[in-house]
């Protein structure tokens, strides 16, 4: 059987992983984003990659920026950590090439009727769970089903309208309305395949059982998980090392210690000072995403357009002309990234000027003037992460504010705690990072009115910015795949967006992944195919292909 996307190659150029939910002070991240390799340490463009004939054994430790949040995806929210752990013990139906175009993976095939109302997906044959139990249509859809009636994941799946089983390989699942990006869905969380008496029984989130390269092991939450080689991977020949380990540690100076003093093998940071610390350093190789041509994620404020003082748009006005972008990026970014301006960066197809609000502080003490004669002084809680990093990043940005006439009281939140908090929407303005895809459909539901939920119920739309016009723009660029609709789509977005502002765009956002010499083609993995697979994508990596030269 050939292996396909589909018929059309899927018109998706461009279109690049799942975006995902993170502080900008370096805080947890919840989706899975694209990326490539940027500067590295090595003066080749194939840093973490080895031709060299792989050895096998050993045990590879990784340090991670958090804990793990459980196993279970209908469950959690993945951060990098469960994503990065994800991806040992399960595999997804669907994977992301090195040009950001989406491919089959656990998938032989994913196939499109003429107008996108229908996919069927085909599985591979002889795929086996970690119990033994074959990979079947039937787990595919048991998988999809309990995914699309979740209540995290689910409302990001909910144009899905049934799930049949054609035969033993072939699911059809038929979509409420023409869903033209939707296997980029399975390149993520929603695409991962988990054991079906596992899943339904509850038990996957501290017990997982799939069919990815290594077979969990033992965790407990916030120890180490280890999972061990997989004996009878479908992948032959894979994996090559004996274990895996993750440690999660949150502090970065405290991740970087450890990885430099050797030990630990691996590490991952979106904070820039580990990258400017580690990048170029000889003694070690790492690779970045600084110049990825996909959708990375953005560093932002996220304001609360269902709750005062934020619901009103002349105060998001001000918030935005007073954030001096170039001081952030000096001060807590080492000047390492580029401004933002928009969801999406340079080299996406979708980047265009949006008209975002510039810095001008005389306007923002201006239209805070306006406020305070209509309705009183404006005063604002903004919500960090309770970290070192996350205390400087809200002083900065307060201090900006309060320039501007803006009262501003700091509220720090513990990691564990931020997602359930601007799930519920209870917050003014919030640091944030997110929404880093293959595809910005990806982002549907972080964006769409029909996320939108009451404040104090959970909702994914975190700014409860119900637009019409936004809504009209993810709905265009759902339901084709013609190139030039779906990038107006997309320019129309960004554009509200900066007129809308729910959003106060600062930078991109930098991913380092960093190894010891030993570590082997951590940037090397490939797909079935043979084609060459994202190297590394908001610092989740795929373990398979990783060998130590011991």
């Amino acid at each position: 059987m050939s292996e396909t996307l589909d018929r059309r190659t899927f018109l998706s150029r461009g279109v690049r992983t799942v975006g995902g939910l993170a502080l900008l002070g370096g805080g947890a991240s919840a989706g899975l984003a694209a990326c490539g390799l940027g500067p590295q340490s090595s003066s080749a463009s194939s840093a973490g990659v080895s031709q060299a004939t792989p050895r096998r054994g050993g045990t590879l430790t990784f340090a991670t920026e958090a804990d793990i949040e459980g196993f279970d995806p209908t469950r959690e929210l993945w951060g990098a950590a469960g994503l990065l752990s994800s991806r040992a013990v399960y595999d997804n139906l669907t994977a992301v090439d090195a040009t950001g175009v989406v491919r089959p993976y656990l998938a032989q095939s994913v196939t499109p009727n003429d107008d996108f109302t229908q996919w069927a997906i085909t599985i591979r044959r002889d795929v086996q769970f970690h119990d033994g139990s074959p990979l079947t249509a039937a787990a595919v859809k048991t998988n999809l089903e309990a995914l699309r009636s979740a209540p995290l994941i689910g409302p990001a799946l909910a144009d899905i309208g049934a799930v049949d089983v054609v035969d033993a390989l072939t699911v059809l699942v038929s979509m409420r309305a023409p869903w033209a990006p939707f296997p980029h869905h399975l390149a993520g969380q929603a695409g991962v395949v988990v054991e079906p008496k596992t899943l339904l029984a509850g038990e996957a989130d501290h017990r997982p059982v799939g069919t990815g390269p290594f077979v969990f092991e033992r965790w407990a939450p916030g120890d180490t998980f280890t999972a061990t080689r997989n004996g009878s991977y479908w992948r032959q020949g894979l994996p090559y090392l004996d274990s895996i380990q993750y440690e999660p540690i949150v502090d970065q100076q405290s991740r970087e210690d450890r990885f430099t003093s050797g030990k630990v093998d691996m590490m991952h940071s979106s904070d820039t000072q580990n990258v400017a610390n580690l990048r170029g350093d000889p003694s070690w190789v790492t690779i970045d995403d600084a110049h990825a041509n996909t959708e990375p994620n953005m560093d932002f404020v996220m304001l609360n357009t269902a709750v005062p003082p934020t619901d009103d748009l002349t105060v998001r006005q001000a918030l935005a002309h007073a954030i001096d972008k170039q001081r952030i990026i000096n001060n807590l970014r080492n000047g390492i990234p580029p401004k933002s301006f928009g969801p999406f960066a340079r080299g996406s197809p979708y980047h265009s000027s949006t008209g975002y609000a510039w810095f001008d502080l005389d306007r923002a003490r201006a239209l805070v003037n306006r406020y305070e004669q209509e309705k009183g002084p404006v005063s604002v809680q903004l919500m960090t992460e309770n970290t070192s990093k996350g205390a400087k990043t809200g002083r900065l940005i307060r201090d900006m504010w309060q320039k501007a006439g803006v009262r501003c009281q700091i509220v720090q939140v513990d990691r564990s705690q931020l997602v359930p908090t601007t799930l519920q929407g209870s917050f003014q303005a919030c640091t944030w990072r997110q929404f880093a895809a293959s595809d910005p459909d990806v982002n549907y539901s972080r964006w769409s009115a029909t996320t939108v939920a009451p404040v104090g119920r959970p909702g994914l739309n975190l700014t409860r910015d119900a637009s019409a016009q936004v809504q009209r723009a993810l709905d265009a660029g759902r339901a084709s795949a013609d190139t030039a609709v779906r990038t107006a789509a997309y320019q129309d977005l960004a554009r509200t967006f900066a007129s809308e502002l729910p959003y106060l765009w600062t930078n991109r956002a930098i991913w380092l992944v960093a190894a010891q010499r030993q570590v082997q083609n951590f940037a090397g993995s490939t797909l079935p195919n043979g084609a060459k697979a994202q190297p590394m994508s908001s610092g989740v990596i795929t373990p398979a292909e990783i060998w130590l030269n011991q």
